[in-house]
């Protein structure tokens, strides 16, 4: 119970961190932010349908697009929508760096700690905070990876029925390829 309640804490953090007057802060639009919602919108209002990189703006992997549609369609072509977007995200990827955190440190005597600890630094870091209050195509990166992780580390624990983790861990960590050039770097 009470690391139920703490990672609960964590994730309430975490989610105040990046909701909390969304619409006023930050305050101006960043270039690449407004790039992201015009791809996103022509994606959810006009038909565009870039796969795996968008060919404009130097080339942009398109994931975070796709994803933003659903919220486009309800708040309209606003950077709000993407921004919103990104903030789940990035809430998201606390939950996960969480689980991931059990995954590999829960048979530890400390590995809830070890966990919670690791949810909370993601939860309350300067950088990930700033960049999932903005509607970047980056955002998705470190959830799609600690995610790639979390099921490999759990197919890694299994005997038995380990292939649907490691199939999942591997889809994660292609998907994370269609989010950011870093992400290259992940599968090293």
């Amino acid at each position: 119970r009470v690391y139920l309640f703490l990672a609960l804490a964590v994730l309430l953090l975490a989610a105040w961190l990046r909701l909390a007057e969304l619409r006023r802060f930050p305050p101006a639009l960043h270039y690449d932010e407004a790039a992201d919602m015009l791809l996103g919108r022509d994606i959810a209002f006009y038909g565009y349908q870039p796969f795996p990189v968008v060919a404009a703006y130097s080339g942009r992997e398109a994931l975070f697009y796709y994803l933003s549609v659903p919220l486009l369609h309800i708040f309209g072509a606003d950077v709000f929508a993407t921004r919103l977007t990104s903030a789940l995200l990035g809430i998201l990827s606390v939950a996960a760096t969480i689980a991931l955190g059990v995954a590999m440190f829960g048979s530890a005597r400390q590995g809830a700690l070890i966990a919670l600890c690791g949810g909370a630094w993601l939860a309350v870091n300067g950088a990930q905070v700033w960049l999932t209050r903005q509607g970047f195509r980056t955002s998705p990166q470190p959830l799609l990876e600690a995610l790639s992780l979390w099921c490999l580390f759990i197919a890694l624990r299994r005997r038995e029925r380990w292939r649907l983790s490691a199939a999942l861990g591997g889809f994660f960590g292609g998907a994370a390829l269609y989010t950011y050039m870093a992400a290259r770097i992940f599968p090293l």
